[in-house]
C-alpha cells in the first residue's frame, strides 16, 4: 500500500546535486527546494529546518490592503487550519 501522508522526497538532479520536493497526501507536489545542494547532508538539513522552524510561522495576506504603515495583515491560524 502506498504512503498517503504528506512527505518530502530527496532526489538528485542531472548535475549530481541534491534537492527536495514536498508532496501533499494526494501525491501532488507542493514545494521544491530553491537550490540544489552539493552534499546530501545539506539538503537533509534544509528539510530539517523547514520541519522544525516553520510550525509557528505567520502567514501574511498580500492580497489584502495594507495598514497605515504599509504592513500586510496576518491570517489567523484558525482560518487556515
Amino acid at each position: 500500500m502506498a504512503n498517503k501522508s504528506p512527505r518530502f522526497r530527496v532526489k538528485k538532479d542531472s548535475s549530481g546535486g541534491y534537492y527536495w520536493i514536498y508532496y501533499a497526501s494526494n501525491g501532488e507536489q507542493i514545494a521544491r527546494s530553491s537550490e540544489s545542494y552539493a552534499a546530501k547532508r545539506d539538503c537533509l538539513h534544509s528539510v530539517a529546518l523547514i520541519k522544525a522552524d516553520a510550525p509557528d510561522a505567520p502567514v501574511y495576506d498580500w492580497s489584502a490592503p495594507t495598514d497605515s504603515e504599509g504592513n500586510y495583515p496576518a491570517i489567523p491560524s484558525v482560518q487556515i487550519v
